[in-house]
């Protein structure tokens, strides 16, 4: 077939979901088998580019040429706009709260539909902005939620003296301190492929059981380890 565009998997039931923009149609291929069939035949789509399914397996298609966002039900038989006015939406996903993120690429802006079907701009409006794909990486997501909290608890994070630690040409790791009254704080990045190990005294440090770490890590631990690609945080109890 011509013009595959874009793809997306059923968690339900393992099936792909397959946009043909040249063709304009969308196809479910049962896995194992490898037979397809097309969803919603009587839906002329002008132009589909970005394709997402939500838990309870209902399907969205981005159809650029019309500038909507349909929906498509489970069983594949029905279908109904959920958004429209839009210009070439291309890329569509849903975040953790099952709420659909959409590319609105004419129009330079990331559109976000609650499950109630309210419509939020999150970001666009910018000449320079093109939104042609989104994808939602949940790991990245918790790492900036947690030190938005993080910086919220501390006010070393916020306020507080910063210098870094000589640690990139022994170890490799990149270090920093930040200190606020009473509030100290170190935070180690390891860039590495593999897992990286330190005592306290290459911190200066003396007594590790005086320091909280994060993640958690053994309170008798005499050393400090920081995972490939990870982060440690310590904070002064």
């Amino acid at each position: 077939t011509r013009g595959p565009l874009n793809l997306a998997v059923d968690a339900l039931t393992g099936s792909v979901l397959v946009v043909h923009t040249a063709e304009a149609w969308l196809l479910r291929v049962t896995p194992g088998t490898g037979a397809s069939e097309q969803l919603a035949p009587d839906v002329i789509f002008a132009s589909p580019a970005g394709v997402a399914v939500d838990a309870s397996g209902t399907v969205f298609v981005a159809d650029a040429g019309s500038g909507r966002v349909m929906q498509i039900s489970a069983a594949g038989d029905a279908a109904t706009p959920v958004l429209s006015s839009l210009n070439s939406p291309q890329g569509l996903a849903f975040d953790g709260k099952g709420r659909l993120l959409v590319a609105d690429t004419g129009n330079h802006s990331i559109r976000l539909v609650t499950r109630a079907g309210e419509v939020r701009t999150l970001c666009g409006h910018s000449r320079g902005f093109t939104a042609d794909a989104v994808t939602v990486d949940t790991a990245q997501a918790k790492y900036y939620r947690d030190w938005i909290q993080r910086r919220r608890a501390h006010p070393a994070l916020r306020r507080g003296n910063y210098h870094t630690l000589p640690l990139e040409q022994r170890f490799g790791l990149l270090a920093f301190e930040r200190r606020w009254q009473e509030d100290r704080i170190i935070a180690l990045f390891n860039p590495r492929d593999t897992p990286v190990r330190i005592s306290p005294q290459d911190l200066g440090l003396q007594d590790l059981r005086l320091w909280k770490q994060e993640p958690p890590h053994p309170a008798d631990s005499t050393a400090i380890e920081v995972p490939a690609h990870q982060y440690r945080i310590l904070t002064h109890r």
